[in-house]
């Protein structure tokens, strides 16, 4: 008996110097790659020591015990061997998901859990965001599926505020232009007014002499669009 104790009393020793190879415990370690947005995809990275036989599964946020979602087996030999994968489908959910892999161990299973924070995608131009998109740029349209696409070429009505004003008053021109490359407002003298894709403010100033007609015509590569407004002199006064 007492040789026995002082057996595994050196045994132990040796093994604390590094001079007998213990087997290590079963692991596996779950890992996430990187943060991401919603519509990506999570790439997880694992490893496993003296583990096989091994299922990835998926929970999303909010969920409760009854939403994990069973991704199926992953390959994870018994030795400490690092795996990469993208999980297929993205992530559509805003919140935290949780990743778990459960890997057999002789009579045990051993596990390991990875926590993803998904945020909200922002919106680009012509990119779905699976949802998440609530505001375009400028030029861009939501098309309410989640994705900012080119708005269609066109011009608004011509506005002149106020549309009667006294001699030498002042009205103000606004327009909005989209996909436009040019817009020309002219006087019906021809003399041009303004070169604005969008008139910035409270629009164009334009003095009013005398009743004025003016014209606004933008073009792109495909289109050519006009749009006419009259100014007109208020009642108290002459029209010439």
């Amino acid at each position: 008996m007492h040789r026995s104790i002082a057996y595994l009393a050196a045994a132990l020793l040796l093994v604390s110097a590094g001079l007998v190879y213990a087997a290590p415990s079963p692991s596996v370690t779950l890992t996430i790659l990187q943060p991401i947005t919603t519509g990506q995809s999570v790439r997880l990275s694992w490893s496993s020591t003296g583990a096989n036989n091994c299922r990835l599964f998926r929970y999303p946020p909010g969920g409760g015990e009854d939403t994990w979602y069973d991704m199926g087996p992953v390959s994870v030999p018994a030795s400490a061997t690092n795996y990469t994968s993208s999980i297929t489908g993205p992530l559509n959910i805003a919140g935290y998901w949780a990743f778990e892999i459960d890997c057999s161990a002789g009579n045990h299973v051993v596990l390991s859990v990875a926590v993803v924070r998904v945020t909200v995608a922002p919106c680009q131009n012509g990119t779905g965001n699976a949802g998440s998109c609530t505001s375009c740029n400028a030029g861009y349209v939501s098309d309410g599926f989640g994705s900012c696409v080119a708005q269609p070429a066109s011009v608004s009505t011509l506005t002149l505020s106020p549309g009667r004003v006294r001699a030498g008053g002042v009205v103000y021109a606004k327009w909005t232009s989209v996909g436009m490359t040019s817009c020309t407002l002219r006087d019906n003298t021809n003399v041009v007014k303004s070169t604005a894709l969008n008139p910035a403010g409270s629009g164009v100033p334009l003095t009013i002499l005398k009743r004025t007609t003016f014209t606004l015509i933008c073009s792109n590569s495909t289109n050519l669009y006009t749009r006419v407004a009259t100014a007109t002199l208020s009642a108290s006064f002459s029209e010439y």
